[in-house]
């Protein structure tokens, strides 16, 4: 059996905009951003051009200028390292959506947290209330063993009991 020793984490749902533009505005898609990557996803009209803005409280960590494939999933992935410093997705961070011809909003990534039990095979944490988590169990050799969509309840709970195979 491999030992289980990583999990990731991704809020799947969108949060409160924080900084919606113009009265009115629609609801946007949700925003998914895995947390410790450099990972955005959005929906928007197969085509759109979107600039996706990450920034810290302190300062712009990243932008991307991406658009919108066939089926409207625009991906931003910002560049790891080098000259553009830290671009990971951390809590607090502010991911800013600037869809050509729309209306612009910003995100905040929230706080969440995670925790694996080994011995009772069982994924727990908090993350915003009644939203979902998606959690990927990986290997200690980088196999991805487990994936699963999780609900969070009204108090900001979630957990899931393992598979016995894994």
């Amino acid at each position: 059996m491999r030992t289980m020793t990583k999990l990731l984490l991704a809020l799947v749902v969108a949060v409160p905009a924080i900084l919606p533009v113009g009265a009115g505005a629609q609801p946007p898609a949700p925003v998914r951003a895995t947390l410790f990557t450099n990972v955005v996803q959005w929906q928007t009209t197969p085509g759109r051009a979107v600039r996706v803005v990450l920034r810290s409280p302190e300062r712009v960590k990243a932008t991307a200028n991406v658009t919108a494939d066939e089926n409207g999933e625009v991906t931003a992935v910002f560049p790891y390292g080098g000259g553009a410093g830290d671009t990971t997705i951390r809590a607090g961070d502010l991911i800013g959506i600037h869809p050509a011809n729309g209306e612009a909003f910003t995100k905040t990534v929230p706080a969440m947290s995670v925790a694996l039990n080994h011995e009772a095979r069982a994924v727990s944490g908090s993350a915003p209330p009644a939203t979902r988590v998606f959690a990927t169990v990986f290997a200690s050799d980088g196999q991805e063993l487990f994936s699963d969509l999780l609900d969070v309840d009204q108090a900001g709970h979630y957990s899931l009991t393992l598979p016995a195979e894994i």
